[in-house]
């Protein structure tokens, strides 16, 4: 049997090429139109023949309908043509209709508002109309614009929901964000201000200087913080999170101990929070003993202030510009890391300054926050063993 040569010169026979209508669906050169999805962990293709646009389309629908198991003929119970733009805003409301706290709410509005500013076509598109790379895309632009890991992470989770609700309610077939995996934080090792004891005292010394009232208990506010590793709701209160702060009826003298309450782990909005308990220290007495003086009622708070923000940063300021200190800015936060150091430092494992700090994970935030002084604490515990060599 004579087989045909091939001929001299002969140009290679161009294949169809393919290109994307919507998800899953795709048109060939020659018109034909192709599905091509996955459900269930098997790959299933379809064609479609030569059709118009929509025909397809509607053709596409049924046939993701038959492989996901849905019912076609109930449909979607959301309008036809719904964009993104709907599935987000009824999403949001979704998601603010849950008995959460105002910082949960103010939250979840500032997450939506990212995604609708830095990415205005989003609510344009329809639910099946964008792709994981052009998610994947939008994230890296995010990274190279300058914005946190923690900020596109937390826009991505409202993202999911968004895909999540439109998946629900059958219009959206194949979820992009099945195959988006959000950035990594970049390790904190070593990253935190190291506040010093001595330059807490430096800071101290400046903001009672002034003659003001308001910065005398300012500072007494920032000592207090710094001497029990508390967040500013758990001393000075917060209404929004229906945290009283804390009151000399959750000093215990008798045990030598104070209880503070935090809006961490709170199940719903009316419960006080989680308790713990902080022991008394040298420092902490001496400056409990001279608040006592002023105000001492049960119910009244024992922070003289609600804030130390303006105070600190003046004080901090006048310091640096005369060479005494080497940052610039410093928050009521970094006076909890500086309680963290010089718990460490002095001493004291990891689990039980977590503990006094009111972390649930039994150290594992400190170990890679605060690597850096436990590797020092190493070193200086290992001078101390003696043995013969």
């Amino acid at each position: 049997m004579k087989t045909k040569k091939p001929k001299k010169n002969a140009e290679p026979e161009k294949k169809p090429e393919f290109q994307r209508s919507r998800t899953n669906l795709f048109r060939r050169d020659n018109g034909r139109y192709y599905g091509r999805a996955m459900a269930f962990g098997k790959v299933h293709k379809k064609s479609f023949g030569k059709l118009g646009l929509e025909e397809a389309k509607e053709a596409h629908r049924k046939w993701m309908s038959q492989i996901h198991g849905w019912n076609y003929e109930v449909g979607s119970d959301v309008p036809k043509g719904t964009t993104l733009a709907d599935c987000m805003a009824e999403c949001e409301k979704l998601c603010l209709a849950e008995n959460i706290s105002y910082d949960h709410r103010r939250y979840i509005r500032s997450r939506f508002k990212f995604i609708r500013e830095k990415w205005p076509d989003f609510g344009r598109l329809m639910p099946d109309a964008i792709s994981a790379a052009e998610i994947t895309s939008w994230i890296e632009r995010m990274r190279t614009e300058g914005f946190s890991p923690a900020t596109v992470k937390g826009s991505l989770l409202y993202m999911r929901k968004t895909f999540a609700y439109a998946e629900e309610h059958k219009v959206l077939f194949a979820n992009p964000m099945l195959k988006i995996t959000a950035p990594a934080a970049p390790p904190r090792g070593g990253e935190r201000r190291r506040l010093s004891v001595e330059e807490f005292d430096l800071i101290l010394t400046e903001m009672r200087k002034m003659k003001l009232p308001a910065c005398r208990r300012a500072a007494d506010l920032a000592e207090l913080l710094a001497a029990t590793g508390a967040r500013l709701s758990e001393i000075a209160g917060k209404k929004t999170s229906n945290l009283p702060g804390l009151r000399w009826r959750d000093v215990d003298w008798e045990n030598k101990q104070l209880t503070l309450y935090s809006a961490k782990g709170r199940v719903s909005k009316g419960k006080v929070g989680t308790p713990r308990l902080i022991p008394f220290h040298p420092r902490l007495v001496a400056l409990l003993e001279k608040l006592k003086e002023r105000s001492h009622t049960d119910e009244t708070k024992v922070a003289p202030a609600s804030t130390a923000k303006k105070s600190l940063f003046g004080a901090v300021k006048r310091l640096h510009k005369a060479g005494k200190i080497k940052f610039e800015k410093l928050s009521h936060h970094d006076l909890r890391h500086m309680f963290a150091t010089w718990a460490i430092e002095s001493g004291i494992d990891i689990p039980t300054v977590a503990d006094l700090l009111g972390h649930r994970d039994g150290g594992a935030l400190l170990l890679s926050t605060y690597r850096h002084l436990r590797n020092e604490h190493l070193q200086n515990a290992a001078k101390k063993l003696k043995g013969k060599a």
